[in-house]
């Protein structure tokens, strides 16, 4: 579960609340998106969302002040569980105020990406994520590991940093890439 500046909460789909406080927002954000499912299959009775997104989604944003919310977006990205910046590929937008479930897709040129991915994920890795549970519990070690390095660096509080284009680009500003460290692992390195 992550907090993002005060009217934006992110909770992985397969998250579990470590405390008394984050188990009443789960517990407030699950009843949202049970409302959202029973919209969803009553819009698409007869499988008429090609893209199966409800199914595919990874991240829940809730909008507005927390407990006040005014929409809920389920969000689908590309490579969540193995990438550091996952991309969204597109989601679904549920309204309160007129209890409507929506698809929408992102810009398909420069997309936006998902910072700190490895903070919405559980510590054994994604379920739906390729791999055996070692191999995705590994994975969410290597992100972890790696998130940390792009956030004492400082890439991850930048504004080019939103979308995947801005993030090439910062990259190339602070002449970065992600590589191997020694032992194999994601690293930031020198380009």
């Amino acid at each position: 579960m992550r907090r993002v500046d005060g009217h934006l909460l992110l909770i992985g789909r397969h998250e579990h609340p470590d405390n008394i406080r984050e188990r009443r927002l789960f517990e407030a954000a699950q009843r949202i998106a049970r409302r959202a499912d029973q919209l969803y299959r009553w819009r698409w009775q007869g499988g008429g969302d090609p893209d199966r997104l409800w199914d595919r989604w990874q991240i829940q944003a809730l909008i507005g002040p927390v407990g006040d919310w005014t929409e809920s977006m389920f969000l689908v990205y590309d490579g969540f569980g193995v990438d550091p910046l996952p991309v969204m590929v597109g989601g679904l937008r549920y309204l309160f105020a007129v209890d409507v479930i929506d698809p929408f897709t992102p810009s398909r040129i420069d997309p936006p990406v998902l910072l700190r991915s490895w903070e919405l994920m559980p510590h054994d890795g994604v379920p739906d994520a390729p791999g055996s549970p070692t191999v995705r519990k590994s994975n969410a070690a290597r992100l972890r590991n790696l998130g940390r390095q792009m956030d004492r660096s400082g890439l991850l509080n930048h504004p080019l940093a939103a979308t995947r284009l801005g993030w090439e680009q910062l990259l190339r500003l602070r002449r970065l890439k992600i590589g191997e460290d020694d032992r194999g692992r994601p690293a930031l390195v020198s380009a």
